[in-house]
């Protein structure tokens, strides 16, 4: 009879969750509602960090934090790529709410990861006086640098799956407890110190039109992708300029002389261009 009474209980907490368009738990209201006011009245900014390994629903959690805390967030600010950030905080209005999703997906390089941390952390320092709410979402709180990840942002979202693979749990790191797993935890990416006894659910649907979410979201990283794969050979084209010349002594003029005699129509001053990429990512 108790068993049947807690499957009954069960079954109409899941049918009243269905019926949620998002669920967020009442002591994270609570911590939301107050950077609202924080926000909005006493001339502060909020920065918030979602981090997760893939698939656990730090997108979904980020979007439901993201329109709790802004209404008026649309895809427009559901950006990807570090050109799309730049963009997003300068065109943003006060109040609003900015997710820098994936934020460092598909970068594969040292350099890269570099590039964005330098850019997020120069846009974060040129846009307090706006005003914003920004969710930075990512794989782990480890590939940010020191200044966003322990000083400038004020809390952590971390994302995960139970041993039996349930999704949907976070538990939530303060600035102080942040600043700790950061320092403890960098050098072994561990979570396990300093030790956060609550976990937090998260349920519901997308509130921002699910299908357009991840078109957008598949479009920009498949460009990405395309851009990545340029940049590679790119380098790669490089590092034989460097070899030519420095192992061959064959100079870059001489080098452009033969491409073009070849059919490979290019200007010294491109060849110039990919070996100074090419040296400041060897040097990265």
């Amino acid at each position: 009879m108790l068993q049947e009474k807690q499957e009954s209980t069960l079954m109409k907490t899941k049918k009243d969750l269905n019926k949620l368009q998002y669920y967020i738990a009442p002591n994270i209201k609570h911590m939301l509602d107050k950077a609202k006011l924080e926000v909005s009245k006493k001339d502060w900014d909020r920065v918030y960090i979602i981090d997760g390994e893939e698939g656990s629903g730090k997108s979904l959690l980020g979007l439901q934090i993201g329109c709790y805390l802004d209404p008026t967030l649309n895809l427009d600010r559901i950006i990807f790529t570090g050109e799309e950030f730049s963009r997003a905080i300068e065109l943003a209005e006060k109040n609003q709410c900015i997710i820098f999703d994936e934020a460092f997906n598909g970068l594969d390089s040292t350099g890269a990861m570099s590039k964005i941390n330098r850019l997020i952390v120069r846009k974060l320092m040129e846009c307090r006086q706006k005003n914003l709410f920004i969710i930075i979402i990512l794989p782990t709180i480890f590939l940010l640098q020191k200044y966003a990840a322990v000083f400038r942002s004020k809390g952590l979202f971390h994302v995960y799956a139970t041993s039996k693979g349930d999704r949907g749990y976070y538990r939530v790191y303060n600035k102080l407890n942040k600043k700790l797993l950061y320092l403890l935890g960098k050098k072994l990416y561990s979570y396990s110190k300093p030790y956060v006894k609550n976990s937090y659910r998260f349920y519901g649907n997308y509130p921002l039109d699910e299908q357009k979410y991840r078109n957008k979201k598949l479009e920009t990283l498949n460009e990405q992708k395309d851009e990545n794969e340029m940049d590679r050979m790119s380098i790669r084209a490089g590092a034989l300029h460097i070899i030519l010349k420095d192992n061959f002594q064959i100079p870059y003029t001489k080098q452009t002389t033969m491409l073009n005699e070849l059919g490979f129509t290019i200007h010294q001053s491109n060849v110039a261009r990919i070996v100074s990429k090419t040296r400041k990512f060897l040097n990265s």
